[in-house]
């Protein structure tokens, strides 16, 4: 089953609807803005923010992703963006006008994703690194952020790509991810207040 949502904005929708379904854990205070729908086994953390800008957009999250404090996801298309399965955005990461997300990305704390941007499975944009324009972001692929200072003085502030072709870091991710969504599903229910599912 999925959650079908569309919510709780300070301007609506006039058909805004909250379908939340127990297979999912989504915390009473993130924001839900237009058509979202989350796959079974995903989390959202509070204070995340999922918004479909375009009526005729919708944001669909796919089976046991986790997202967590001050995400913000923003569609601004009328079309769907589709969010793979296992994804794990970190506190304060910020993904808007993406095309497409695959599997098991990491998106660490604070990077920053904008643009015309089709993000492959098994990528990880690392801390605090900003992607934006129109690019394609291949399958295991990593980003990462390389500021040089010298007296202070910031002489090289470029972002760096690694690549493989082997799948041994989305092997480790699944094993760490696994074992996140456990744990979240046993903390999160007995210290934060929860939508209350709607149908069983």
């Amino acid at each position: 089953a999925v959650v079908s949502t569309q919510s709780t904005g300070a301007t609506p929708p006039a058909t805004s609807t909250a379908v939340v379904t127990r297979q999912t854990i989504i915390c009473q205070d993130c924001e839900l803005v237009g058509n979202i729908v989350v796959g079974e086994g995903s989390v959202l953390h509070p204070k995340c923010s999922l918004v479909a800008e375009d009526p005729n957009g919708k944001i669909q999250i796919g089976e046991n992703c986790i997202i967590e404090e001050l995400v913000s996801i923003v569609h601004k298309g009328s079309g769907t963006l589709k969010i793979g399965n296992n994804n794990l955005f970190e506190v304060g990461c910020k993904i808007e006008g993406v095309k497409e997300i695959g599997d098991e990305n990491v998106f660490e704390p604070k990077c920053e994703v904008r643009g015309d941007i089709t993000v492959g499975s098994g990528c990880t944009i690392s801390a605090a690194t900003v992607v934006n324009g129109e690019t394609q972001i291949l399958d295991n692929t990593t980003i990462w952020r390389q500021r040089i200072v010298e007296n202070e003085k910031t002489i090289q502030d470029t972002n760096k790509i690694t690549s493989s072709k082997h799948s041994h870091s989305r092997e480790a991710h699944m094993a760490i991810h696994t074992r996140h969504l456990e744990s979240l599903w046993k903390t999160l229910v007995n210290f934060h207040h929860l939508r209350k599912p709607d149908v069983s």
